[in-house]
């Protein structure tokens, strides 16, 4: 898949210790952000039942991030003072602090990298959307990534309307036994007041793009009659121009 037109990079300072030079690098780097109800855990999925057929086809889908979904990026991304299920589970499971487990993350992603060099880096995490919620989070992962890819890192990003998201995330809730009442999951809004983040798409998108540019962010509507063949994996796979691999599996 080409790079779009126009697409420039922006710089950041990393925010890990080795440099830029001379580090082994991906060919690119195309990151899926979900977002949240949009058919994410299919889509990473059938990344992790395909993964040789990937690879032969140019691409690897990162273990380094996590073997299915890539919950490693938000845990690292976030900034220090915030806490969620995800990075708890992850500094028990290692017992380390934050400091160690990005230091740990980054020699593993120097690892795939250098193992990996020329090929495609793709990665998944629908949690991307709604967790990093400031630009100081967005430039921490900027910065790990496009210090290991040779070109504009490129960001998928599905969105759902609003309403519609809103009822399947309490559906998921339900049957996951948590209660709650639907006003948690969309509380009334007030037309003088923002859009609570997670629905405000206009601001999000502008954040992504200040961070990784305008031209690298690139969003499509999920909506079964928008969908190449109505399905989401078709419609993912042709964005990355993988479309006519028929020989994929699809659990």
């Amino acid at each position: 898949m080409s790079q779009p037109k126009g697409a420039r990079r922006y710089f950041l300072e990393p925010t890990f210790s080795d440099q830029t030079h001379g580090l082994t690098m991906f060919k690119a780097c195309y990151l899926h952000i979900g977002m949240e109800k949009t058919g994410s855990t299919t889509i990473q999925s059938t990344m992790v039942a395909n993964r040789k057929r990937l690879l032969n086809s140019g691409y690897f889908y990162s273990w380094a991030m996590g073997r299915e979904n890539h919950v490693n990026l938000v845990v690292y991304a976030r900034d220090d003072d915030t806490s969620d299920n995800q990075r708890k589970h992850a500094l028990a499971r290692t017992g380390q602090d934050m400091a160690a487990f990005r230091t740990a993350l980054e020699a593993r992603f120097a690892t795939e990298a250098q193992k990996h060099a020329g090929k495609v880096l793709l990665l998944s995490n629908e949690h991307l959307q709604s967790r990093l919620t400031n630009l100081g989070e967005k430039q921490r992962l900027h910065g790990l990534l496009s210090a290991r890819s040779e070109t504009p890192v490129q960001i998928y990003l599905y969105l759902r309307r609003q309403d519609l998201a809103a009822t399947s995330l309490y559906g998921t809730r339900l049957l996951s036994g948590t209660p709650l009442d639907f006003g948690e999951v969309l509380p009334q809004l007030d037309p003088q007041e923002p859009l609570p983040y997670f629905y405000d798409y206009l601001r999000m998108w502008r954040e992504w793009c200040q961070v990784f540019g305008r031209m690298n962010v690139h969003v499509r509507v999920f909506e079964p009659d928008v969908l190449l063949t109505n399905d989401v994996v078709s419609d993912f796979l042709d964005w990355l121009g993988l479309d006519g691999r028929a020989d994929f599996i699809r659990p």
